[in-house]
């Protein structure tokens, strides 16, 4: 490697540990929390917000174990696809990646989770577990109900 090549990745760990050391400070000083603990940024900042800011009679309640496990595999990310204009013609496309924000100003579950049969949609609010049958190919060309299989994200055409 050149000599010039060796200064620079120098000065630009030197630079980033300078940032680190005065941030770390800073969230020392502000919230007595060292950050050197916490692998994540998420988990900082919960540790900031616990620590500083929880009111524990809100009494929060925080789903863990399967439940937790089975919530989180329903959010896979979102799908990147490409159009040929040459080949696709005439289509509509609606991008959904913005629906968290605007969920967001909904009312959301809370509370203790409540186990039920009921299989009326318009009795429940909050999470639940299903069965998704998506159309056949000559209803709908291509689905976008993602599920999750061997660690892929794949559209089924059958039900799962």
């Amino acid at each position: 490697m050149s000599k010039w090549l060796l200064n620079y990745l120098k000065s630009d760990v030197n630079g980033l540990y300078e940032v680190m050391m005065i941030m770390s400070k800073a969230f020392f000083e502000k919230y007595n929390i060292n950050m050197t603990k916490y692998k994540l940024y998420l988990a900082l900042v919960m540790a900031i917000f616990t620590s500083n800011f929880y009111n524990e009679d809100l009494n929060i309640k925080v789903i863990k174990g399967g439940v937790e496990k089975d919530i989180r595999s329903a959010y896979l990310g979102g799908i990147v696809e490409t159009y040929n204009k040459n080949i696709v013609k005439n289509a509509s496309h609606y991008d959904m990646n913005s629906q968290y924000p605007f969920a967001m100003l909904n009312y959301m579950p809370v509370g203790n989770p409540v186990f039920t049969t009921e299989n009326n949609l318009n009795n429940i609010f909050g999470f639940v577990y299903g069965e998704v049958i998506p159309p056949c190919e000559d209803k709908i060309k291509n689905t976008f109900n993602t599920i999750k299989i061997n660690n892929r994200v794949v559209l089924p055409r059958k039900t799962v």
